[in-house]
């Protein structure tokens, strides 16, 4: 076959050469191999050309989620969208379940671990940093998803004896996949909320879910219905709360200097926090196996005179 093709220059050899063009069913051999065919065993191998063939193979069915359980009372925060007051709600519910005399893991699973910052842990602090608050204690520790998850459903006695683990995660799906938990939910606007819908699809069945509103203030029946709109897209019973979390600077304020909420002065949308982050820590309560209502939180301490409708007129 005369060789076409388009003219190059070759670094070994200054002259002009052509590419040859491989017509269709034409094999360009090596010099190597000349005479031997590639798909044959070369040597004194049999002459018999190889073969593929596929090994039997049969499916599987995958673990179901819904029959495993972690060995430590577990309460997960998580949302698939950030800036929704969720490590906020994760640190002062552990703070209470700590007030109410438990041992409390808080287990940060972002990459920030702010929650251990919002606790007054500094960045050289101790891997595994102990908290005292009131009677009990706040085991706080960052770890990766893989960690937190042998913690709870493999290694519970790792960071020593826990009542309850308060898991604190990045914003993604795979918080609202741990089975067995108790899952609450910040909802901060409609976004959210679709994106939240999205993730519950594929929450395990054994999981309780509590859907806490943050942000903008709803009234009762708005916020209600909203949740039942929520409910209806899973296609699950869900609970929520009905009093609104609302964001408020010496909320920030106090959780940016390490400080406990739970000594705020309990007034407007202060006020209006803790006792949604009251309700979640019932349900926490009861979630770790407590008889009776929870013991009562901290006294403020504040003695500071307080007006309504004019100290709070912010908070309308």
């Amino acid at each position: 076959m005369a060789a076409t093709g388009t003219p190059f220059w070759h670094p070994r050899n200054p002259d002009t050469v052509e590419l040859n063009r491989v017509e269709p069913g034409h094999r360009r051999r090596n010099p190597d191999w000349a005479g031997q065919d590639p798909l044959k065993p070369a040597g004194n191998a049999p002459s018999s050309p190889m073969t593929v063939q596929a090994l039997p193979s049969r499916s599987l069915a995958d673990d179901d989620p819904a029959a495993v359980e972690p060995k430590i009372p577990t309460v997960v925060l998580t949302a698939w969208k950030g800036g929704v007051w969720k490590t906020s709600i994760a640190v002062s519910l552990a703070e209470r379940l700590a007030f109410a005399g438990l041992r409390v893991g808080l287990l940060a699973t972002d990459a920030q671990q702010d929650a251990r910052a919002r606790l007054g842990v500094p960045p050289s602090g101790p891997d595994v940093a102990h908290v005292e608050r009131g009677d009990g204690v706040i085991v706080a520790v960052g770890l990766s998803g893989p960690q937190a998850a042998d913690v709870l459903y493999r290694s519970p006695a790792r960071f020593g004896p826990l009542d309850l683990a308060v898991v604190d995660t990045a914003p993604s799906r795979r918080g609202m996949r741990l089975p067995g938990t108790l899952v609450i939910v910040p909802v901060f606007d409609a976004d959210s909320a679709r994106n939240n819908v999205a993730a519950l699809l594929a929450a395990p069945v054994n999981c309780r879910i509590v859907l806490v509103k943050t942000g903008s203030k709803l009234s009762a029946a708005v916020w209600s219905a909203e949740a039942d709109l929520i409910g209806e897209a899973v296609d699950r019973p869900i609970q929520y709360v009905p009093r609104t979390l609302r964001a408020h600077p010496s909320i920030a304020e106090a959780h940016a200097q390490g400080q406990s909420v739970w000594g705020l002065p309990r007034r407007g949308a202060v006020r209006s926090y803790l006792e949604g982050v009251e309700a979640l820590a019932e349900a926490a309560w009861r979630h770790a196996g407590g008889e009776g209502p929870i013991p009562d939180p901290p006294g403020s301490g504040s003695a500071e005179a307080f007006i309504p409708g004019w100290d709070d007129a912010d908070d309308e």
